[in-house]
């Protein structure tokens, strides 16, 4: 189990910063069934702290003060290099969702990230359209219209692209 928080915002809350650098304090701590090899604070999908373990892997508790700039997400996550017996999976691995930032009201939108999606729901779309295993035409009418939604919201997200 993995928990962060940044000037008092959790998982899934926006923290609004001014141009420049920003200072925050953080809190975080992880508790795990079995040995935990990496625990790291991530920014932008960078490293910007890393815990370091003591014997026991399997808690920690760390806190601290960290320097942002710009708009983007801070998260916690936790692996291993390799498989663990107890675990079913290829490697134990768990994050948090992200704490999101956005400066001067800008927020972070990849062009990249947006033209996978909308590449990824138009084949949900076609498949969902050539589907006739639905129980009634409504039940399919209000998935097409949930993935129209979510096209709509990845549309937005490239024509408002702050980075490749």
């Amino acid at each position: 189990m993995l928990g962060l928080q940044v000037d008092g915002m959790g998982p899934g809350d926006a923290i609004e910063i001014g141009d420049g650098p920003a200072n925050m304090d953080f809190r975080a701590f992880m508790r795990s069934s079995v040995p935990v090899d990496h625990l790291e604070l991530i920014w932008n999908g960078q490293v910007l702290r890393e815990y370091d373990f003591d014997q026991d892997r399997h808690t920690a508790d760390f806190s601290g003060k960290i320097q942002v700039e710009g708009p983007g997400w801070l998260l916690l996550r936790a692996y291993n290099d390799e498989a663990h017996p107890e675990v079913p999976d290829y490697y134990p691995y768990a994050t948090t969702s992200p704490i999101y930032v956005t400066a001067s009201g800008k927020t972070l939108m990849s062009r990249t990230s947006a033209t996978f999606f909308l590449e990824w729901i138009d084949r949900i779309q076609r498949v969902v359209s050539a589907n006739t295993a639905y129980r009634t035409a409504e039940e399919k009418e209000r998935i097409l219209e949930d993935i129209a939604r979510a096209r709509k919201f990845y549309a937005h997200c490239l024509a408002e692209a702050t980075m490749e």
